[in-house]
């Protein structure tokens, strides 16, 4: 069954020292941006209309903010890759969103079923997902879907910069 999600978002934050990353940058090329997310689709002949990095100037503790965009107009598609590490940090299927915008739930997929369908897409997109200790930590309803945001966590519970949100259109699951 071919599973249909709206939207994901996903941040892989570097932790890096108090000296920063800013002086050692060493940006990957537009050309492994691609692949990267060649891989991640598993769609070696994906296309891009636009291609372009965006280099924060004024970077945050633990996030290096340098991010490559890609863009497929048809179906409408956008992806973040981090700069720095190659790691891709954000997917919009926006092709794929809901029209309805309603503050209560909607559509033939509930709470549960749209859970199942985020986590198998993360699981399948993220090998070693349940392994690397991601932790359900919220479940809402964001006016046209269901999200689910896990996020990594270590030794004595403590929460790392890493997560995973997953938005599920209830109408098509």
């Amino acid at each position: 069954m071919k599973q249909l999600i709206f939207c994901i978002y996903i941040s892989i934050s570097l932790i890096c020292g108090l000296s920063g990353c800013r002086a050692q940058a060493q940006y990957i090329t537009e050309e492994q941006a691609i692949q990267a997310v060649r891989n991640f689709e598993g769609d070696q002949s994906l296309e891009f209309d636009e291609i372009e990095l965006i280099v924060d100037p004024s970077p945050r503790f633990g996030f290096n903010g340098s991010t490559y965009t890609l863009s497929k107009n048809r179906p409408i598609r956008d992806w973040g890759v981090d700069a720095l590490s190659g790691m891709i940090t954000g997917v919009s299927y926006t092709d794929r969103w809901s029209e309805q915008y309603q503050s209560q739930p909607y559509g033939s997929h509930n709470q549960g079923q749209c859970y199942d369908i985020a986590l198998a897409y993360a699981r399948a997109k993220y090998s070693g997902f349940d392994s690397m200790g991601f932790q359900l930590k919220s479940s809402k309803w964001i006016e046209n879907g269901w999200e689910f945001h896990w996020i990594q966590k270590i030794a004595y519970d403590a929460e790392t910069l890493n997560d995973v949100t997953v938005s599920v259109n209830p109408s098509t699951g």
